[in-house]
């Protein structure tokens, strides 16, 4: 993903999950901390931009139907600060339709 001319993408490292992102100015690569509650077990963790000034984190926890969506707090042009707060909770489990046929759902569409 490409932020402000500077590539960023998820690095799973062993035991210590970050962000890495490419200065194309300085050449230089420089890893950037996860939201430290994000890291609990979690199974899909998507990057993604907010108004092209932050980053946003999407993860969806193991064992559980609910996804987070974290935001950094500040522009992405200072990353010695970068913190993170959490956006949104979605508890999918509360959207989950049991017993109905699909085309009840869609109003008979099927007739």
């Amino acid at each position: 993903m490409s932020l402000k001319g500077d590539a960023y993408w998820l690095d799973s490292g062993i035991g210590n999950p970050s962000i890495l992102r490419f200065d194309f100015t300085k050449e230089k690569f420089e890893r950037l901390p996860l939201p430290s509650k994000s890291r609990e077990h979690n199974e899909v963790v998507v990057l993604s931009t907010v108004r092209e000034e932050k980053l946003a984190l999407l993860c969806k926890y193991s064992g559980t139907l609910k996804m987070k969506i974290w935001v950094t707090n500040t522009k992405i042009d200072d990353t010695k600060d970068l913190s993170w707060s959490e956006l949104l909770v979605v508890d999918l489990d509360c959207l989950m339709i049991n017993g109905m046929p699909d085309e009840e759902f869609f109003g008979g569409q099927g007739e």
